[in-house]
């Protein structure tokens, strides 16, 4: 087990033998073929939750964009707010940040302690996104400590649509996300994944930009240090570098 803060890399040797047809019962033999073999046939390290970690805060880094006679985004973020930050106790365990590009919407924010609103330049999605992790980390100073999980979402997304009941405690409309990441020892998730054949080197599936749900911790913001904080020169740029990297990268780092 490789113990990444609050995440723990695990090598299961039994499954991977099995999977080989060896009959290697030491680690380390079996480790260096994987090492020689596995490595390059895509057979990936599990993640298994740290017994300690708990879903303590979700960041929430929502980029709003206005378009001129197109009323979509303003309604699906009218929508968001409605189902999800009014329908919680001010004490739940999300904060809100919205960026405004291009400064521009005739929506209402709440005002609460959980939400915060920040009227940006006009600029990518991912170029937003990374500004909104650095903010965090800039503002709460055990951003890594403070927030186990980080949401992006832009305005193109719709919902959440999920009957609320105001009395269940511990509501959370991304519960769904959350178990399906203890499940299946992952570290994103999203609400949809697209198979991309010899895009960037890598033929994987892809998850979109416009959703995505994954655990916080130094590790993986690392590991996506250029695609968060490398800003994006053109819309291909952004989907390349951006959207499409994050799949590669958490891959090729065995994710």
């Amino acid at each position: 087990k490789l113990n990444l803060g609050d995440d723990i890399l695990k090598f299961d040797y039994e499954e991977y033998n099995n999977r080989y047809h060896l009959e290697k019962n030491d680690f380390v033999l079996t480790l260096k073929h994987w090492n020689n073999i596995g490595i390059n046939s895509n057979y990936f390290f599990y993640i298994t939750e740290n017994e300690n970690l708990n879903i303590q805060k979700i960041g929430i880094i929502y980029v709003y964009y206005n378009r001129c006679d197109e009323y979509f985004n303003e309604t699906n973020l009218s929508f968001f707010i409605r189902e999800t930050i009014l329908k919680e106790p001010e004490n739940s365990n999300k904060y809100y940040l919205f960026y405004v590009n291009n400064k521009i919407t005739e929506i209402n924010f709440p005002v609460r302690k959980n939400v915060e609103i920040i009227y940006n330049n006009n600029c990518f999605d991912f170029d937003a996104y990374g500004q909104g992790i650095i903010h965090l980390r800039n503002k709460f100073k055990n951003f890594y400590d403070m927030f186990s999980h980080i949401l992006l979402i832009n305005s193109s997304v719709t919902g959440p649509f999920i009957k609320f009941n105001s009395n269940k405690k511990n509501y959370c409309w991304l519960k769904k996300f959350n178990n399906q990441l203890i499940k299946t020892s992952s570290v994103v998730c999203t609400n949809a994944v697209s198979k991309m054949t010899k895009n960037n080197n890598i033929d994987s599936i892809k998850i979109p930009g416009y959703f995505i749900y994954f655990k916080n911790s130094l590790h993986i913001i690392n590991s996506l240090n250029d695609v968060l904080f490398k800003k994006k020169r053109d819309k291909i740029d952004c989907i390349t570098s951006g959207e499409f990297a994050v799949t590669d990268i958490l891959l090729k780092y065995n994710m």
